[in-house]
């Protein structure tokens, strides 16, 4: 990791290594969970070479909060997305969330409900943009 990284960069980079993390709290990181890791980093402009070397090294990773809410909320999406691709969400998939919340900008106490309505979305097969603009995102 550079001194002389972007933020955008920087952002890319933690937010990858805090899926990975989350797809590890169980032990390990199924072939589902790797897929979806990996098209969110091509998504989010990470190259192959980036992703492996923060899976090597995610400690190396220094968290760093998306600069707007919107994509706070996209990464917090994706990490309920992540947390659904087994059917179900785990008390210590939440327990992540919820740790990370403050740090994305949200008070932990709203997680829970946060992730429901995501979770609801999601299986209603609504598109991000539209989870996006709900009403209880936005003050």
């Amino acid at each position: 990791m550079s001194w002389f990284e972007s933020k955008d960069a920087k952002i890319r980079k933690s937010h990858i290594r805090d899926l990975i993390v989350l797809a590890a709290a169980d032990g390990h990181i199924d072939k589902e969970e790797m897929e979806f890791v990996s098209i969110v980093a091509v998504n989010w402009g990470s190259t192959p070479k980036e992703l492996a070397e923060i899976l090597k090294n995610p400690q190396k990773v220094k968290f760093t909060v998306p600069e707007t809410k919107e994509k706070r909320l996209m990464a917090l999406m994706d990490l309920v997305f992540l947390m659904m691709i087994d059917g179900e969400i785990h008390q210590n998939e939440l327990d992540f969330c919820q740790s990370i919340a403050p740090t994305l900008g949200f008070p932990p106490r709203e997680i829970p409900q946060m992730v429901r309505h995501i979770a609801g979305a999601i299986k209603a097969k609504r598109k991000r943009e539209d989870i996006l603009n709900d009403e209880v995102f936005w003050d």
